[in-house]
């Protein structure tokens, strides 16, 4: 069995038309809810992936103060600069920026 993202339950006269659709007498509210195990009660490969990810990021957070003079500077920087949409998508647009040295 394969789900991504369903968007619709269908209409409450037709499920058949939902992005999610079980249809086997094996289907319970708990099948659903331990979704992230095999059938051995094992944690699946993507759950155990997603789980070390998680860790790593939280290891590897940086703290960072902005000062109360900062914050203003920045506050007064978004209400003073107006960007036009033209300029968001020229900067969108230019690869250069993406490029590194390293």
């Amino acid at each position: 069995m394969f789900a991504s993202r369903p968007t619709t339950i269908g209409s409450t006269t037709d499920r058949s038309k939902s992005a999610l659709f079980f249809w086997s007498s094996d289907m319970n509210r708990e099948i659903i809810s331990i979704l992230t195990k095999t059938k051995n009660g094992k944690e699946c490969l993507k759950i155990l992936q997603r789980k070390k990810w998680v860790t790593y990021l939280r290891k590897n957070l940086h703290s960072i103060h902005v000062s109360d003079t900062e914050r203003k500077q920045l506050i007064n920087w978004v209400n003073t600069v107006k960007v036009t949409e033209s300029e968001i998508n020229k900067l969108i647009n230019d690869l250069d920026w993406r490029r590194s040295e390293t």
